[in-house]
C-alpha cells in the first residue's frame, strides 16, 4: 500500500517538474555553477524573495527559447557566472544551438 502511495504521489500534476531551490548567495562561485553543470538545470534562490532558474546549454530550454547568460550573487563573487537563463527568441533572431 505504501508503494502505490509513493507511485501516485510522483504521477502527481508537477511533481516531476519540481526542483528543491539551492540558496546561491550561501555557496561559492565554483560550486554554483558546478551544481547547474551537473545537473543541467537548476533554480537558484538568488535573495530572499527572489530565485531563478539557470541551465547548462540550450538543450534545457524550450523550442521557441534561446539563452543569455546568468549572472548570481554567490558567497565570494557578486556577480558569479551560474550558466544560462532560457528567454524567448526576439523577432529576426535564430535560436542559440
Amino acid at each position: 500500500m505504501q508503494a502505490l502511495a509513493a507511485v501516485a504521489a510522483l504521477c502527481a500534476p508537477g511533481a516531476a517538474a519540481s526542483q528543491e531551490r539551492v540558496a546561491a548567495p550561501a555557496m561559492p562561485c565554483a560550486s554554483v555553477a558546478a551544481l547547474v553543470e551537473a545537473r543541467g538545470a537548476a533554480v537558484l534562490s538568488t535573495g530572499p524573495m527572489s530565485y531563478e532558474r539557470v541551465v547548462r546549454d540550450q538543450s534545457f530550454c524550450e523550442l521557441e527559447t534561446t539563452t543569455a547568460p546568468a549572472y548570481v550573487p554567490s558567497a565570494d563573487i557578486r556577480q558569479c557566472f551560474a550558466g544560462y537563463r532560457c528567454r524567448p527568441i526576439e523577432r529576426g533572431e535564430g535560436r542559440s544551438d
